[in-house]
């Protein structure tokens, strides 16, 4: 059931109900009295144990007595008859006396209930996550006869048990631990969580299966095709005869030599629909080695006047946040471009050895580098740095940065600008670092090119739809919008072709609320979502477009076509190698023309009125 309990938001105002889920019981029978009311027992035991054992001395009295009448004959078994009282059910909701939080699974034992506890934790995960800051829950047991819950399982990701409810079985990553239900698990410090009859753990290495492709590729090619038939959003399948189509692709079956081309027949039979979403990912594909390269977040070039490799740019990201800056920008380094670097792990660089050669297999490693500023006589020094994974979220950064700062640049300060990389968890992050830092300003360039789609855009589009009433006036301070974090300002909005899915809708939704002029390009046209729940027997997940959208201004038109902007801005390859940014650069110029003929009033001085 849920629990309305409101968590407040730290950032600005709003609140949540993140940990809203709580586990109830439900007596089936009018007589049955509350688990959780303690009831009196006379000391040496619990009333619970004292009537077992009194049931036990029953049983075995009359058992005994049964015996010495029916020695020769045998008693047939009965199923237990269950009786439930369907009259006043619903009324006979009782609450487990345990704080609300995310709770999953709930699974009824002799005298007890396992439930499984999930963590409230942030949803951007990724490099820089901690190994004990997962998602996997706990596992408690609420035992009746003590009337208290206990903790007896850490890192656990699903429970089963068996019918009896004597065993219980978990899932915990990749391994899989069978030991007694309802029982605190063998310490892991004993067990040392290798695999063996005492920890429960299984070995799964020893599991061996022989499998016959071309019958596997079939049947995860037929079931793909069904899936598509059950779950398509509408049972017309947009017209598509969809039998003709799974005749005409099976007769490739029989062709298909390898994992990928079964990829590949799977993707052209799901693009008989016409329709965006329609993917296959993932699977059993052969092991193949990887070798990243470590990454310094810098831009390199060779000059051969000096013979040395010269860093021409340093992106410096966040400095604040792990993996999100170059570790050449961090404290003690002192590394500034154009110094050159002459050395990685000790080897020499030239010509014809380039950084990236000496940096594969190195990501996220610590790496000594040599390098020298020129013109300072003894400034070549070694340092160490720890390199990047993977350094994309550190030029993102810096595009963002420079974009803020032309923007602010062109209008004096008047119009802010932010970008939304997807409607998904880092666009709904971003969009909100962007908005509440320039909320007070007279304009705001919000660009959604390259938005990657998501779910979030009604999150976004209820902030921007925010009207502002008035102002909350204190004594000391500055006046504040009321309500809180409402934007005053023109707003303007860049899309462009890689703008898709939810970035569609987004777009779409701007223009029909009127919320501002539209820039730059027609979008990518695909809003058939998705939820990507089904997996084929190997792992493979296909999608089903299943949620397809109408809009009150455009009807079904987006699927296919996209959205047409206001003002059409080209901006062609060459823009971004001479650092120029045409649509940028537009919104700009259009955010100004508006701001003079429809310039904000100015914000009254409230000191010395008084009502």
């Amino acid at each position: 059931a849920r629990i309305f309990n409101p968590i407040w938001d730290t950032v600005q105002t709003g609140t949540t109900f993140s940990r809203s889920i709580k586990p109830y019981l439900l007596t089936l029978q009018e007589g049955t009295s509350n688990p959780f009311l303690p009831q009196p027992h006379a000391p040496g035991g619990t009333e619970a144990s004292q009537s077992s054992q009194e049931e036990r001395g029953a049983a075995s009295e009359a058992g005994e007595t049964d015996k010495a009448k029916n020695k020769s004959e045998a008693q047939p078994s009965r199923t237990p008859q269950l009786r439930i009282d369907l009259e006043g059910i619903r009324e006979r909701i009782v609450e487990f006396p345990v704080p609300e939080g995310l709770y999953e699974q709930v699974l009824g034992l002799p005298n007890k209930v396992l439930f499984t506890e999930t963590p409230l934790l942030g949803s951007i995960h990724g490099e820089g996550v901690e190994p004990e800051d997962n998602n996997q829950g706990v596992l408690w047991v609420y035992d009746f006869e003590k009337q208290e819950k206990e903790v007896i399982a850490h890192e656990v990701d699903q429970v089963e048990v068996n019918p009896a409810g004597k065993t219980m079985l978990y899932f915990s990553g990749n391994q899989i631990r069978i030991l007694e239900a309802g029982v605190p698990v063998p310490d892991e410090s004993e067990s040392d969580g290798t695999p063996s009859r005492k920890s429960g753990w299984l070995d799964l290495s020893r599991v061996r299966i022989a499998i016959n492709y071309q019958d596997e590729w079939s049947q995860m090619f037929r079931e793909a095709w069904r899936l598509q038939k059950e779950f398509f959003w509408n049972e017309q399948l947009s017209g598509v005869d969809w039998n003709a189509v799974y005749r005409r692709y099976e007769n490739l079956l029989s062709r298909i030599g390898s994992r990928s081309e079964l990829s590949d027949l799977i993707w052209e039979m799901q693009g008989e629909l016409g329709t965006s979403h329609a993917y296959e990912y993932g699977g059993d594909y052969p092991f193949s080695p990887q070798y990243p390269v470590g990454q310094l977040g810098a831009d390199l070039e060779y000059e051969p006047s000096r013979k040395a490799w010269v860093f021409r740019k340093i992106y410096r990201g966040d400095i604040w946040r792990i993996h999100q800056h170059s570790p050449l920008a961090e404290p003690g380094q002192q590394v500034q471009e154009n110094d050159l670097l002459l050395e990685i792990g000790g080897v020499p660089l030239d010509g014809s050895t380039s950084p990236g050669e000496l940096l594969v297999h190195q990501a996220g490693q610590a790496v000594q580098l040599t390098v020298k500023t020129p013109g300072k006589k003894e400034s070549k020094r070694k340092i160490i740095v720890k390199t990047l994974i993977h350094e994309g979220k550190t030029r993102y950064r810096e595009w963002v940065k420079q974009n803020l700062k032309f923007v602010e640049a062109q209008s004096e300060g008047r119009v802010g600008y932010l970008h939304i990389p997807d409607m998904d968890t880092e666009g709904i992050a971003e969009f909100h670092r962007g908005y509440l830092s320039q909320v007070d300003r007279e304009g705001l360039i919000i660009d959604a090119r390259f938005n990657a789609g998501g779910w979030v855009s009604p999150l976004v589009l209820e902030k921007l739809t925010h009207r502002h009433l008035g102002y909350d006036v204190p004594r000391w301070g500055s006046p504040e919008s009321y309500p809180y974090h409402t934007l005053r300002g023109h707003l303007v909005l860049i899309s462009n072709q890689f703008t898709g899915s939810d970035g569609d809708m987004f777009t779409a939704s701007f223009k029909q609320l009127k919320l501002g002029k539209v820039i730059g390009k027609r979008t990518w046209g695909g809003v058939v979502g998705i939820d990507g729940r089904y997996q084929l027997v190997d792992g493979t997940t296909t999608t089903q477009p299943q949620y397809s959208i109408w809009f009150h201004h455009a009807g079904w038109s987006v699927e296919n076509y996209g959205v047409d902007p206001d003002l059409v801005v080209e901006d062609p390859p060459q823009s971004y190698s001479n650092g120029m940014d045409h649509q940028l650069k537009r919104a700009v110029e259009v955010i100004q023309k508006i701001l003079e003929e429809d310039p904000l009033p100015k914000i009254q001085d409230f000191k010395g009125n008084s009502r």
